[in-house]
Order: structure tokens, then C-alpha cells, then sequence
């Protein structure tokens, strides 16, 4: 019998209640939980579902419409790129508990429930490791591997297929690095060329892959010098590479070559980083040597990606390439060298070592360098590359590559080719020419419009440009394309803030700026995309030329961008708002000085876009050792190009032992043909201490000593002097008397005064400072005056006098508690180069020991001063004196190399 209360007419709440448990049966009280697992299996065998609430359950239930609300909280959109023939997906962990529970009797009746949703490939490839059918991994192409991938996640936990997804990524990251090159130059793009792929093979010492169709045996010979390619931009450099590559890439393992492709054009690869070439260099050899390579992955896998030594791991694979199953030669294309060039070809000493030293083990070792210049830093056996220079295109060749861009007519190809000559940029812009003005355009080839008659690249290719934006409907988008390239950026606030009045946009919020700047992205031919801030880039070919002809054309107009860009970025707060700055600053007339350049990816920045900058401009910065027009440099002063020798030297010296080595031997030469050899002479002392000759060290300062007598160049003295007086402090290479050295520090403090250096007044204070006398009070006052002196210093001029710094730091913290906190946000900051720095050619300590003294800086600033302990200060200054036990370099005024990740100033997209 029912108790009383519930026998009478319920009150509201409990009558809402029942209501709702009337309604909602299974899910309230699981009454019919055998409906909702019935759901849920017919769903768990789909790769995806269409229609939801058409979808028929496994078994036989009483409510059979109710898919839809039962399986609301285990659907989820289909999300991402992978081909599903359906809008919802089950959740992951609910697929998997379901399957956990079914039988292969209870898959097969779950798929034959919903016939309608059994489509598309993912589909097939699901049911086929559900039903545990053997999956054709090689027969699958890259959006297929994707889907299998998928499906064995799915499947995590329920079909154990670790050999098949290891198949597959195997698979499918050899489909995608191949693919690389077939889009570069398959054959719907890459046209003639014939007797250049003839060259670069015969150099290599391969046969064309028509003749490849067995294995040939000591074809490759000795060993070879590298060959380096160059050409303008847009010639074809990297096309011609990767089809080398292409071609072999297409062959069977049994005679494929083994190629190695570095693209520099990459944001993340820094040409300094031996681990990382290694390693990318490793992983290309293991997709495309698999068998060969087993062992040698397999040993890789054990140290679970910790690769170790580049130069052990690179010998180890090069060892397990030598083996007769593995055609030679191997080859090491380098592309997009140019980028390297830009911020610092001495950066690529290290990896030319690498490969110098396995050429000397294993001969059939091929190296092939493309970039816009050549490169002439790489020996290998003691020899200089080969040069090989790329042309323009042959008629043959220019006809195919206009019929792949849409003009089909051989004659007007012949005519495009006759006057505007085979360069693949001119021939694009005359094939869009073409194609948006048909006829008309036609009958100039005939020569009645003198527009075609010019013999001169530049003219030509701005001339079409010219032709080309008026075809631009909007007309803000045209002036945004135009003068707008006069910045080598352009993001919504520069068009807003900076191209708004010169260019009469008449914009006047963000939005509209913002709009603009999207109508301007989709003009691909003209600006790309830096993903490193967003922003638009002109294609720098384009560039190049159109900004001449523009400051010919209108030099008031473009005067004002810079101008008003200079006023903009020179209120912002960023590296990239520094370098900007400059760059207009420097358009504008601005005198360089030594410290607009203390930063490595400023300089870069600057180096980068050097043809940007006119005659004047150049002299002006050949002074400061960047590399300018060859035509500046012979016209210079045989001062000037001293000078910029110096400057080039001097930057090669933390680059390790062979770049430091070379250098030496060129300013030896230098030296002997020069009226003025005081900076040489201080410039061989200084790569002398860094290669550890301390006999050779000593005699090139005392004769920079007497030459300085007749130098009235202020820097120069004052560089002298801070060499000098290191050398000679006690315990240094040059240990002078305690009265000369006092002498040096009174007349380098004084230079410093006249040239206003806060890193020199630093580093006298820290010498007085380890010389400190026997009184107390003299001693407080020589430890005041340094910590008031270094910790003014930004982290760049830290670097430049850090071998001073930790045996001072124990007694700089007795006088001011509070001065290693200071130091600390100085090492710490997102610019310093304690953060950035690498150190080429090193062997690892130096690294991890920065890591560990930045980490512990990190941790100092993160303590309140209130809280921190002496037994915390003395861990900081452990890691101090622990990082100038392995510091690399033995001079002061190193400039610091950093990591290529920290460049976020890439100028050439």
C-alpha cells in the first residue's frame, strides 16, 4: 500500500517533478538503459554522422526516434580539415568505452544499421581496422594516411595498431616532403633548363634518372668542392634545386640518392643551430633510406630525441650511408642562402665544418648552395666553390612557362620573350598584362607602343607593373600597393596612421584600415604574409624595382612616407619599431653611429634591405662593415674599405675556430698593404687571443701601440685602450706594473668620458675594483662606483664586458644588496642577449650554463627584495663565476650571435 501522503493530490513542486520524470524515462531513472547503449553503438562505428536524428539504433528498442536527444552530450561538430562525409563525430572517450564493450559480432550488427552514413573514405579505412582487415598503407595517398591517423586515434585503447600508425606517419611525412618539391617544380611548372640541370648533375656526378634505373657503383669519384648557385630573385634558383631533387626524390629506394634539402627560407632555421640541421638532415635520410637506416633510427629512437653531439650523430649517419645498398653520392642542397647572407654568412661556419670534416671521410659527400650571391666562405678540402651563375630563360622555356600561366598563344610568347627578355618575373607580369588587356596589349608586341621597346630589366618590369595595378579596381588598394611600398611593411595601424595622408586614403577609424589592409591581402602577386607579426610584405622583387623608379618619380612623396614612418615607429616600444625607425632614419639623411647597430637583429634588419638605400647611404654604412653594392665598395676610400674590412673581419670571431682563423689570414694580408695599420693591427691582436696565440696576441698589441700614436680617431683609442688595459690588468696575458696599468685606466677613463661609453666607464670601475687596496673605505667607494656603473649598462653592453663582471659581484653585493636583482632584469630582459644568445661552434656547456645563469636571473627577479637571502645571492653568483669559466671568448666586445629564433626581423619573405 502507498504511504498517505503520496496517495493525495501532490502539491506543485512534486507534480513538476513527476511530470518531468514522465518525459524524460531513461534518462531520469535509466529504465530502458539498453536504448541509449544501442545509440551508442550504431553511433561509435561511424567515422561520422550526417543525419543525426535519422540515425537507426544496433537493437531493436521501443523509443526509435530519440537518437538525436539520447546522443545530444556524446556529438561534438566535425572540426579540422580531415574529408569526413559528416557534420557530427563522437567524443573520443565515449567512442572508445563503447567499442571497449562490443564484440566483433557487435560491430558487424552496428554497421548493417546505417548503411546511409557508411561512405567516404575515412569511413572505409575505420571499418577496416575495426574488422581488423590489413590496411594498404602505401596505397594511400596524404589525405587518406590522415584519415587512417584519425581512426587509430579513435581506435586508442580498443585496436592496438602501433605498427600501422608508425607505417603511416612514416608514409605520410615522405608524401608531404615530396610534395614540397612537386609544387615547387613538378612538370606542370618547372620548364627548360636543360643544360643547367645538365651542369649542376655532371658537378654533382649523378646521371639524369631516365639512365637510373639500376644501381651504378662507383660513379661519384673524389671528392668535390661545393658548387654555389646564385641569380637575382625570381630567376629560378630554387625551382632548378628542387627539381635535382625532384627527380631522384621520384625514384625507387633501390637507386634513389640520398638529398638532403635546408630551406633557409624558414622562420625556424637558423643555419648556427648544428643540432637542429642535424637533426632535420637525419629525418629526411630516414624517409628516404628507411631500410638502410633502420639501426641507425632505431638508435636515434632510444635516446627518445635527445640526438646529442651534431658532429657524432652526423658521422654516425653518414657511416650508415656508406653501406652498398645506398647509391652515392649524397647530397646537401642549401637553398635560400641569401637569407643567411642577411643577417650573417659567418653564422654558417660551424655547419661548413660539419662538412668539411665528414668530406674528408666519406668523399662522396655533394654540397650544393643556392642564393642570390654567391657564397665564398665555404671550403671544403681546402677549395672554394664552384660558381655557376643562372641565366634567363631560353625561348623554349619561356613558352611553357606563359602557357602555365594562362597564355596559350606561341606567338605573343615569342614576342614577350624577344622584348622583354626571359626573366620569370617580367614574363609573369607581362602574362597578367596579357591576359586583362587581350588584343590591345597584343599589338604592342608589335612594336607601336614604345612601352615594349625599353632594353632595360627595371624599366620593364615597372613599366608592367604599372600596367598591372591599374587593373586594381579599388583605387586605395592601388595607392596601398604603390606608394605604400616605400615602408617594407604595412599592417591596419600603418595604413591608418602612417600611408593615410600620403596616399590620400581618407580612412578615418581603425576599422576602415583594417578592411583595407584585407582588400590588400588578397593581392598574392604583389604582398605575402609574415606570420611572425602579421603583417604584408611587398614581394621583394617587385620591390626592388618599383622603389627606384618611385623616388625618380615622385621624391617629395616619398620623403613624406618616410617621414611620417620615422615619427611613427620612433614611439613605439619593440625591436621591430627600433629597426623601422632606423631604416627611415636613414632614407631621411640620418649619420649612423656605431650604437644604432649594437643589436645583431637590428643590423640584420638594416643589412637585409641594404639595396633599398642610395649611394650616399651606403658609404655611410660600408663604414660600419655591412655589405654593400660592389660598385660602393670600389669607389669608396681606400680608408672606407678598410674600415669595412675591419668591421667584416672582426664579426667573424665568435664564430668558432676556423672562421676566427681565416679572418686572421686576411687581415695578415691587410696589414701588409696599408698605410694605417693601427685598426689592423688591433683587429690581429684580437682574433690572435681568440685563436689562443698569446705570443702572437702580445706582439700585435705592443705594435697597435705604437701606431695609435698617430691615430686621432677617438673610437678607435678607445678600443685600443680597452684591449690594452685587459691584457695588462694583473693576471692578464700582458701583466704590466701596477703603475702602468693604473696610468691605462686613467687615459681609458677619460676616453671614455670624451666618447660618452657607458660600457667603458663600467669596465674601468671593475678594474680599479679587482685591485682594490688594503682601506676599507677606498674600497666602498671603488664597489659603490661600479654597481652605479653596471647596473646603468643595458644587457648589450653587459655582454660586452661580461668576463669582468662575477669576480667583482661578491663585492659589489657587500656594498648594495639589492645590485644582483638589478642585473638580473637586465639579463632577463626579452631583448638581452643573455636570452637570445648562441654560441657557434661551442660544445654544449656554454649553452646549458647560460640557460642555467638566465634561469636563475629569472628566479632572482621573481623573488621579492624583501624575501631573498644571502644563500640565495651566493647560488646567483655560483652562476656567474660558473659562466665565466666556459666563456667562449677571450676578448672583450664580442657581439653576441643569437638564435635564429629570435629573430623576428626577417626582411625577405
Amino acid at each position: 500500500m502507498l504511504p498517505i501522503a503520496l496517495a493525495s493530490e501532490p502539491d506543485g513542486p512534486s507534480r513538476r517533478a513527476m511530470e518531468f520524470l514522465h518525459q524524460n524515462p531513461i534518462r531520469a531513472f535509466g529504465a530502458e538503459p539498453d536504448v541509449q547503449t544501442a545509440y551508442r553503438r550504431a553511433a561509435a562505428v561511424l567515422a561520422a554522422i550526417r543525419d543525426v536524428s535519422a540515425l537507426s539504433p544496433s537493437t531493436s528498442v521501443s523509443d526509435i526516434s530519440a537518437a538525436d536527444r539520447i546522443l545530444e552530450d556524446d556529438l561534438v561538430r566535425a572540426a579540422g580539415s580531415l574529408p569526413l562525409d559528416g557534420d557530427w563525430v563522437m567524443r573520443n572517450t565515449v567512442r572508445a568505452e563503447t567499442l571497449r564493450a562490443m564484440s566483433d559480432q557487435d560491430i558487424r550488427d552496428a554497421l548493417q544499421c546505417n548503411p546511409q552514413e557508411r561512405t567516404g573514405r575515412v569511413q572505409s579505412i575505420f571499418e577496416d581496422l575495426l574488422m581488423q582487415r590489413e590496411v594498404a598503407v602505401h596505397d594511400l595517398d596524404e589525405r587518406g594516411l590522415e584519415g587512417l591517423l584519425q581512426a587509430i586515434v579513435w581506435l586508442k585503447d580498443v585496436r592496438l595498431a602501433e605498427d600501422v600508425a608508425a607505417a603511416a606517419r612514416q608514409r605520410l611525412a615522405w608524401i608531404r616532403f615530396a610534395s614540397h618539391f612537386e609544387r615547387m617544380a613538378g612538370d606542370a611548372v618547372f620548364f627548360g633548363r636543360v643544360s643547367e640541370m645538365d651542369q649542376l648533375r655532371s658537378h654533382v656526378g649523378v646521371l639524369p634518372p631516365a639512365r637510373l634505373l639500376q644501381k651504378v657503383k662507383n660513379l661519384v669519384g673524389r671528392a668535390r668542392p661545393a658548387l654555389s648557385l646564385s641569380g637575382p630573385g625570381g630567376i629560378g634558383k630554387s625551382a632548378l634545386v628542387a627539381r635535382f631533387a625532384l627527380e631522384h626524390l621520384r625514384l625507387d629506394e633501390s637507386v634513389r640518392i640520398p638529398v638532403a634539402y635546408l630551406d633557409f627560407d624558414r622562420a625556424d632555421r637558423d643555419i648556427g643551430n648544428l643540432e637542429a640541421l642535424v637533426r632535420e638532415i637525419a629525418d629526411q635520410m630516414q624517409m628516404q633510406q628507411p631500410g638502410a637506416l633502420r639501426k641507425f633510427a632505431e638508435d636515434r629512437k632510444s635516446r627518445k630525441g635527445q640526438d646529442g653531439d651534431a658532429r657524432a650523430v652526423f658521422a654516425q649517419l653518414c657511416r650508415a650511408l656508406a653501406t652498398d645498398d645506398v647509391p652515392k653520392p649524397f647530397v646537401i642542397i642549401v637553398d635560400s642562402f641569401e637569407e643567411v647572407q642577411y643577417r650573417d654568412e659567418a653564422r654558417a661556419y660551424p655547419f661548413w665544418d660539419l662538412l668539411d670534416n665528414a668530406l674528408a671521410k666519406f668523399p662522396w659527400i655533394r654540397v650544393v648552395v643556392s642564393g642570390r650571391a654567391p657564397t665564398y666562405t665555404l671550403k671544403l678540402g681546402g677549395q672554394p666553390p664552384e660558381q655557376m651563375l643562372l641565366g634567363q630563360f631560353d625561348l623554349e622555356a619561356t613558352q611553357a612557362f606563359m602557357r602555365s600561366k594562362g597564355v596559350e598563344d606561341s606567338a605573343a610568347a615569342e614576342a614577350i620573350h624577344r622584348l622583354v627578355g626571359g626573366i620569370p618575373l617580367s614574363l609573369m607580369l607581362a602574362a597578367k598584362v596579357l591576359k586583362a588587356e587581350g588584343k590591345r596589349s597584343l599589338e604592342s608586341f608589335n612594336g607601336r607602343n614604345r612601352f615594349w621597346r625599353s632594353p632595360a630589366d627595371d624599366v620593364i618590369q615597372a613599366q608592367l607593373y604599372d600596367r598591372f595595378l591599374g587593373h586594381i579596381h579599388d583605387p586605395r588598394v592601388r595607392a596601398l600597393a604603390h606608394p605604400g611600398l616605400v615602408l617594407r611593411r604595412v599592417d591596419p595601424d600603418v595604413i591608418l596612421s602612417v600611408l593615410n595622408g600620403p596616399c590620400k586614403l581618407e580612412l578615418t577609424n581603425i576599422d576602415q584600415a583594417r578592411s583595407l589592409f584585407n582588400e590588400l591581402a588578397r593581392e598574392t602577386s604583389l604582398v605575402m604574409s609574415d606570420g611572425t607579426d602579421g603583417s604584408l610584405v611587398h614581394r621583394s622583387d617587385l620591390r626592388r624595382v618599383m622603389l627606384k623608379l618611385m623616388v625618380v618619380r615622385e621624391p617629395g612623396r616619398v620623403k613624406t612616407i618616410h617621414m611620417a614612418a620615422h615619427l611613427w615607429y620612433s614611439r613605439q616600444q619593440s625591436l621591430r619599431a627600433e629597426a623601422e625607425a632606423l631604416y627611415h632614419a636613414l632614407h631621411l639623411g640620418h649619420e649612423p653611429y656605431r650604437e644604432d647597430f649594437r643589436k645583431p637583429d637590428v643590423r640584420a634588419s638594416i643589412q637585409a634591405s641594404i639595396a633599398d638605400f642610395d649611394v650616399g647611404v651606403q658609404e655611410k654604412l660600408l663604414r660600419f662593415g655591412f655589405i654593400v653594392d660592389q660598385n660602393v665598395f670600389k669607389e669608396a676610400s681606400a680608408e672606407v674599405r678598410q674600415t669595412a674590412q675591419v668591421a667584416q673581419l672582426e664579426e667573424r670571431i665568435p664564430h668558432g675556430e676556423r672562421a676566427a682563423a681565416e679572418a686572421y689570414e686576411s687581415a695578415r694580408v691587410l696589414e701588409q698593404s696599408t698605410d694605417s695599420p693601427a685598426s689592423v693591427q688591433l683587429l690581429l691582436s684580437r682574433l690572435a687571443a681568440q685563436l689562443g696565440r698569446v705570443h702572437d696576441q702580445m706582439t700585435w698589441l705592443e705594435k697597435a701601440f705604437e701606431s695609435m700614436r698617430l691615430v686621432v680617431n677617438p673610437v678607435l683609442n678607445l678600443e685600443f685602450f680597452s684591449d690594452y688595459a685587459c691584457a695588462i690588468r694583473p693576471g692578464g696575458v700582458l701583466q704590466k706594473p701596477a703603475a702602468e696599468f693604473t696610468e691605462v685606466l686613467e687615459h681609458l677613463h677619460a676616453l671614455a668620458d670624451r666618447n660618452q661609453s657607458a660600457w667603458a666607464f663600467a669596465q674601468v670601475a671593475l678594474h680599479r675594483l679587482s685591485i682594490r687596496s688594503e682601506d676599507d673605505t677606498q674600497n666602498a667607494v671603488l664597489a659603490a662606483q661600479a654597481c652605479s656603473d653596471v647596473t646603468r649598462l643595458e644587457a648589450v653592453d653587459l655582454w660586452a664586458i661580461f668576463p669582468l663582471l662575477p669576480e667583482c659581484l661578491p663585492f659589489m653585493r657587500q656594498f648594495d644588496e639589492d645590485v644582483l636583482y638589478r642585473l638580473s632584469t637586465r639579463l632577463t630582459d626579452r631583448e638581452s642577449p643573455f636570452t637570445t644568445a648562441a654560441f657557434p661552434g661551442g660544445s654544449g656547456v656554454e649553452r646549458d650554463t647560460l640557460a642555467w645563469l638566465v634561469s636563475q636571473c629569472k628566479r632572482t627577479r621573481a623573488v621579492k627584495i624583501a624575501d631573498r637571502s644571502y644563500q640565495w645571492d651566493h647560488v646567483l653568483i655560483e652562476a656567474f663565476m660558473s659562466m665565466a669559466r666556459v666563456w667562449p671568448y677571450r676578448v672583450l666586445r664580442v657581439q653576441h650571435v643569437s638564435t635564429f629564433a629570435s629573430n623576428v626581423l626577417r626582411e625577405s619573405i
